[in-house]
Order: C-alpha cells, then structure tokens, then sequence
C-alpha cells in the first residue's frame, strides 16, 4: 500500500501507541507524518477557537477516554473497509499540526462519524492524540536523561508509563485491523486512498 492519507492520519492518531511500543530513540526525527507535540507546534498563533499547546497540556488523559480514542480509531478503519472510497484522498489531508488534523477530520463524515460513535468529539480526538503522543515522547526524553519540555504534561508521560501495556495490545489489534483494510484494498485495485 502506497503512503495514503489515511495511513498518515491512522499514524497521526496511533503515534504515541507505536512510539510507546517501538521505543524510538528520537522518535520526531525523520517523520514528517507525525502530530507535532504540543511543543513543536506551528509558531502561528491557534484560531480563534484553535487546539492550543495549553489546552493539550491541561487535557486529563483517562484509561476511558484511551479506550474511546482506540476504539474511534478501530470504528474507521472498518468503516473503510466496508467503504475504501471514504478514506480522505491525500489532497484532502490539510496537514498535522493539531488545527490541520481537526480540518482534516472533520471534512471527513465518515471519521466524524467513527469518532461520535466512540464518544469523543473530532476535537477530543486530537487533543487525545497530541497528548498521548506527547506523553510517549516524554517519557522517551526522561529515558534519555534528558529534561521534559514544558509544554508537556508530566501526568501525561506518567499516564503513558502506567498504561504502556494497553497501548501496546492496542497497537496490536489495530495493525491487525489494518491488515484487513490494506487487503480490500487490494482486493479493489485500490491503495486505500479513496478516489
């Protein structure tokens, strides 16, 4: 499967479970598909209303609300396999900064719809991802010896350290969903981009 949309925004919003289970060393580094933290975020200032560093750092991550963004994720991927043609086209994709991904989405219906029928909100759902992403790469920094960033919740990278497991059972089932999504494709002469 070629490097779709879907397959960046998928990463985008499962980053912190691989990172988490991959162990990357500098995990930023070379992955221009990837959330920025709440750190690297675009020196433009949010609009108004826009997803801010702060409220990424403040956003209270829950074992609840890990299972809702999971399952939001697990609810697309078998939408587009039911329906390849609903993944968003890479022109579609308005970029991953945390602003860009939420346009992104919810231009999309059928995300929209998978992450409602998990609970969250387009918006929850990135906030989530930047926030588990960043807790991920915090606690790759404090393994390092290095020093947290400050727009990084340590609650965050403490969430990420005691839920390490699931997120790496999450990883598992997702990449195993995902599997079946590269193989509809296949099975349509499709790359999973939509059309």
């Amino acid at each position: 499967m070629t490097d779709t949309t879907y397959r960046r925004l998928a990463a985008a919003l499962a980053l912190a479970a691989a990172l988490a289970a991959c162990g990357k060393d500098d995990a930023r580094a070379g992955n221009a598909s990837a959330v920025p933290s709440a750190a690297q975020a675009p020196a433009a200032p949010a609009a108004p209303g826009g997803i801010t560093p702060a409220e990424i750092r403040a956003y209270p991550l829950t074992l609840a609300k890990l299972q809702a963004w999971h399952q939001a994720q697990m609810n697309a991927t078998r939408a587009f396999i039911r329906n390849p043609s609903a993944q968003p086209r890479d022109e579609d994709q308005e970029g991953t900064a945390p602003d860009q991904l939420l346009a992104t989405i919810e231009k999309n219906p059928t995300l929209v719809a998978a992450i409602r029928e998990a609970g969250l909100t387009p918006r929850e759902m990135v906030v989530i991802t930047v926030a588990v992403t960043d807790g991920a790469l915090g606690m790759q920094v404090e393994k390092q010896g290095g020093k947290l960033p400050a727009d990084v919740s340590p609650e965050s990278v403490a969430f990420v350290r005691r839920n390490l497991p699931e997120l790496e059972r999450m990883r598992a089932e997702r990449e195993a969903l995902e599997a079946q999504l590269d193989e509809a494709g296949e099975a349509d002469g499709s790359d999973g981009a939509g059309s």
